[in-house]
């Protein structure tokens, strides 16, 4: 890998000191063109060593972040495992560090005070409802009601008619108390936590409570990191000189205790020999859940960073909650980009299957003449064997298409991924349970290889392996197209050199053979040169603005389909479906806004590797043969006359275009964006 990157460095060192100078002064007009070469050739042995970030996905409460402890961790806990999460999550990254290290980046005070916003809110009008009769209570409850600043819609309850009901206000009563009582299932009056978020965001109490001792360093510290301004940030690492317990504490109260709610960024650096070769493991809690502020930076890596997509899963399998959150994410229209030609962008889905222990006790329950470790075995190869037939009847539930280009081009992604998911039974508790050897606390494993952990990590190295070797194979190729180009102009700059040298009246004579042969291959070439730029002026912006067009009529009928099924709806889903960020309307979950931006993003992104991609390629190949074509054509002539003429110029001229003409498969190549930003 170093070696790569040694070769291009010393290649550009060559070009720039010796090759460009002479370019400059003989075909300056190559300089651009071959400037972008190098550059791209550099920018692909670089993705050799750059870090590679594989992104676990899935919905709450299926293990995921327990998953990437055990991979990256064994027994110890990086990322939270359980619990409520972020009051806004953002992706949390573990990379390879020689000591234990994580960098903590704080919300500040304007985010806390739109989660008190929204429970004193929800609390006055719990109140007015109550003390409707005497008002009272709602006179208290108004008072310093000019300290609230306006909040976004996404921090205001409702009633979900659909069943929802006041779901994220229960997140934000959860999070307080983690806060501010350390623990999130601790049931505490809902006034108490207010007045405690008041004093740890500077302000005055409004509910005249008491705050316990027991509470007051948490306050402190909160109160400490709110009033921090624009110095928000919090590193730790573990000192040489310390025991790791200190370390685990701050990391735990980050990861998972009482501060976990005010992290906006976590990163983690990790010892582990898994993430030693580059490898970061993302955790993306806010992909696809309804509230997220941050979708938009979750969707940037799946879209644009990730080089795989693990999507985490429970007993169940791959469940149409599962498939629906693939396709909010962006991961399968990000596919549709490249449905006709996958190693334009190699990414990989991968199915992990988490909780199978629970499985097999209740297996062992019906039958105990057979050891749970038997009963788990069995297990796993039954998940192995069921779970891409399972993958494919859910992507194509949830991705339906009326439109038949699209739905076949649909059809070709979904048919691809499960031809190469990888699938991963595991049990990660009793992984952990195996590694701790705690007598009080029994595993029914004998060996680690039994919980799937070891074979997963496993996998994940041959992943990073395969796409550090498609990363050094498009290095080798680009390098190699450069080295083709710049050697084929110094060839004719040399031959147009030695030619200088023949005899005037030899070269007039010559010149008036040669313009016979030349006439008609120079008005075909012309003719042909002209319908490329044709092309390129005319037709391919045609073909762009037909694609939109179409896209916009058929997102037109899309929506049109989508709202007459909506007809029943209850008018506040709707209002949910837009301001809240989303709701569910029966079992299925509606965005509005996502999915009328989704419904012209599809058949954009079919048709453009597809159509558009597919034409220019076609073309541009076309018309790079035709060139080489004419010379090969003067080149035999050149052959034909023997001494009185020295082909080696247009041998060498043909021998440059041949080099140019393979820049042309590097359209689309890893590592070079095929495909326009999403406009969602």
């Amino acid at each position: 890998m170093e070696g790569e990157i040694e070769r291009i460095v010393q290649l550009e060192k060559w070009y720039v000191s010796l090759g460009r100078p002479l370019l400059e002064e003989h075909q300056p007009a190559r300089l651009a063109e071959l400037d972008e070469a190098i550059t791209r050739a550099r920018k692909l042995a670089n993705l050799e060593h750059e870090e590679i970030a594989f992104c676990f996905v899935g919905r709450s409460g299926v293990g995921k972040s327990r998953l990437i402890n055990a991979l990256v961790a064994g027994k110890e806990i990086v990322l939270p495992a359980g619990g409520i999460g972020p009051l806004t999550a953002l992706a949390m990254e573990v990379r390879f560090g020689e000591a234990p290290r994580f960098e903590a980046e704080y919300h500040d005070s304007k985010t806390m005070g739109q989660v008190l916003f929204a429970l004193e809110q929800w609390h006055t009008r719990e109140l007015t409802r109550l003390t409707a009769s005497t008002g009272s209570a709602v006179a208290v409850a108004m008072e310093h009601s000019d300290e609230l600043v306006e909040a976004p819609e996404l921090a205001l309850a409702e009633t979900d008619p659909t069943g929802g009901e006041l779901s994220r206000i229960g997140t934000f009563r959860q999070q307080a108390q983690l806060l501010v009582r350390g623990r999130q299932d601790e049931e505490t009056e809902l006034p108490y936590l207010l007045d405690a978020l008041r004093f740890a965001l500077g302000r005055e109490s409004k509910w005249q409570v008491a705050l316990e001792s027991r509470d007051q360093d948490r306050l402190n510290r909160l109160k400490r990191i709110l009033s921090t301004g624009d110095s928000r940030r919090f590193s730790r690492d573990q000192r040489a000189d310390e025991s790791i317990d200190g370390f685990r504490k701050d990391l735990s109260e980050h990861a998972a205790g009482f501060l976990a709610p005010l992290i906006r960024e976590l990163r983690i650096w990790w010892p582990s020999p898994l993430l030693a070769g580059g490898l970061v493991l993302v955790d993306l809690p806010g992909v696809g859940v309804s509230g997220d502020v941050y979708k938009a930076a979750a969707r940037s890596w799946v879209v644009d960073k990730a080089r795989a997509i693990i999507l985490v899963v429970d007993r169940s399998g791959v469940t149409e909650p599962d498939a629906e959150l693939l396709r909010r994410s962006d991961f399968l229209t990000r596919l549709l980009f490249s449905a006709d030609d996958h190693a334009a962008d190699p990414i990989t889905l991968s199915i992990a299957v988490t909780q199978l222990d629970s499985v097999a006790q209740t297996e062992y329950e019906k039958d105990r003449t057979r050891k749970k470790r038997e009963h788990l075995d069995e297990i796993f190869a039954l998940c192995r064997s069921r779970m891409k037939s399972q993958v494919s009847q859910q992507l194509q539930s949830v991705w339906r298409e009326e439109d038949e280009a699209l739905r076949k081009a649909k059809k070709q992604v979904i048919d691809n991924l499960v031809d190469q998911v990888r699938v991963f039974p595991l049990s990660a508790f009793q992984y952990r349970l195996f590694l701790g050897k705690d007598p009080e606390d029994p595993t029914f494993l004998t060996e680690d290889e039994q919980s799937g952990i070891p074979a997963m990590a496993r996998g994940l190295t041959d992943l990073i392996q395969d796409v550090r070797k498609r990363a050094q194979r498009a290095s080798d190729e680009s390098a190699q197209r450069f080295v083709d180009q710049v050697v084929g102009i110094a060839r004719v700059i040399d031959a147009q050199w030695q030619g200088e040298h023949r005899a005037e009246q030899e070269v007039e004579r010559l010149r008036g053979e040669l313009e016979e042969v030349l006439a008609p291959l120079r008005k075909e070439f012309q003719s042909r040169q002209g319908a490329f730029r044709e092309f390129l002026r005319q037709t391919v912006p045609e073909q762009i603005r037909a694609r939109v067009e179409e896209s916009k009529a058929q997102a037109a009928r899309s929506i049109r389909r989508l709202l007459i099924g909506l007809s029943t709806a209850h008018w506040a889903t709707l209002r949910a479906s837009v301001r809240r960020e989303g709701t569910f309307h029966g079992a299925r979950y509606i965005n509005l806004p996502d999915d009328f931006a989704q419904m012209f993003v599809e058949p954009l992104a079919e048709s453009w590797g597809r159509t558009i991609i597919q034409s220019i390629r076609k073309r541009t190949r076309e018309f790079a043969d035709d060139c080489v074509s004419q010379v090969e054509q003067l080149v035999e002539w050149c052959r034909g006359q023997g001494a009185r003429v020295d082909s080696k110029l247009i041998e060498a001229q043909l021998d440059a275009i041949r080099a140019d003409a393979k820049q042309i498969d590097s359209v689309g190549i890893p590592g070079r964006r095929s495909r326009p930003v999403s406009c969602t």
